[in-house]
């Protein structure tokens, strides 16, 4: 019985920590788009709207 708590732990352990890789590494790749889409906007240098 022990054995499968500790089992059943230690993947839950590795499930939490594939969670975190997952959101930091899909947080990194919105940023990565964020900022593409920013460089690309300043080399084609919209045209600013004038109020």
């Amino acid at each position: 019985m022990l054995f499968f708590l500790q089992l059943a732990n230690e993947i839950f352990k590795i499930e939490i920590y594939f969670c975190q890789y997952v959101l930091s590494e899909s947080k990194h790749y919105i940023e990565d788009k964020i900022r593409v889409n920013v460089s690309n906007k300043r080399n084609l240098k919209i045209p600013k709207c004038k109020r």
